[in-house]
């Protein structure tokens, strides 16, 4: 007997997709260079190939969680929480001063931190996506 009151599932996109954003991550004002050993690091759902891109690519997107800066930085292997960058916590010393974790997307701080989610920037060409895609700023400052 089949069960009825089962929710159909409802992904969060479904269809062919490419996506792209630009992403730096800065630790009291150096710019890091988050590189790995392959051509592509982190998963096909959202990788980077040592491109400073966050390329979102596939056919579904199950919850928008899977497709969030803090599961992109999880994939990558970088230590990204609401208090920690890398090797630095919040309170740690930076410029004489006690440095925070901050998220700068197109030069305004968003409070989303790990759960912000990309635009779905379509541009493919390298020049195209560093204008027109999500610029996107990991800091610790």
């Amino acid at each position: 007997k089949l069960i009825n009151n089962v929710r159909s599932f409802q992904p969060y996109y479904q269809g062919s997709f490419h996506w792209h954003a630009n992403f730096n991550v800065y630790i009291c004002g150096e710019r890091q260079e988050i590189r790995c050993g392959g051509s592509l690091c982190g998963v096909m759902l959202t990788h980077h190939h040592n491109d400073n891109i966050i390329h979102t690519e596939g056919n579904i997107i199950s919850k928008k969680e899977d497709v969030s800066l803090g599961k992109f930085f999880d994939r990558i292997g970088i230590p990204f929480t609401e208090t920690q960058l890398i090797d630095k916590k919040n309170g740690d010393m930076c410029g004489g001063k006690p440095g925070k974790v901050k998220l700068i997307v197109d030069g305004k701080e968003n409070s989303e931190l790990r759960n912000y989610v990309p635009s779905r920037c379509t541009a493919q060409d390298p020049a195209e996506i560093r204008e027109k895609c999500d610029k996107i700023e990991v800091r610790f400052e």
